[in-house]
Parts: C-alpha cells; structure tokens; sequence
C-alpha cells in the first residue's frame, strides 16, 4: 500500500502533492510573492508565540517582544494591503 500527502489551498481549496504549488496558490491569493508570504507567515508565528508567551507568564520583556511583533506585522499588512484576520491573540 501507498500512502502520500496532499496540500489543500486554503482559499480555493485546490488539491496538490506539492507543498510548494499550494504555497504559491495561497501567496496568490493574498497578492504576495512567494518569499513575502513566507515571510509574513514567520511574522504570524511569532506573534501567535509571543501570545502564547505571555498566557503563561507576563512581564515587561515579554510584553515588549509582543509589541514589537505585533508592530511589524501591522506594517506588514498595511504596506501589502492585508487584513488582519488571520491575528489571533487577546
């Protein structure tokens, strides 16, 4: 028996056994190169590491570092025109 994995474009929901053309479809999407899309993918979990951070411990180091990631995704987003939906902290 076979087995293998498939990638699903989150948007479109377009099928591939390449991770790099479903990352390409999604960059796409979002009107990003496929280097730009990495890199705001790293802007996205960083911040989503920095929250989770600090819902386990707070201090002012940690509170920094969340707003100072928390600021370049922002630019980020403003300057590619996203919106920022995919930001999940509280």
């Amino acid at each position: 028996m076979k087995s293998y994995t498939m990638y699903v474009c989150e948007n479109c929901k377009k099928e591939s056994r390449s991770r790099d053309e479903i990352y390409w479809c999604e960059a796409t999407h979002l009107g990003l190169s496929y280097d730009q899309k990495k890199w705001y993918d790293k802007l996205l979990k960083n911040f989503k590491n920095a929250c989770a951070k600090l819902s386990t411990a707070q201090n002012d180091e940690l509170l920094k570092n969340q707003d100072i990631v928390l600021e370049l995704l922002e630019s980020f987003e403003k300057n590619h025109g996203l919106k920022d939906g995919k930001k999940i902290c509280e």
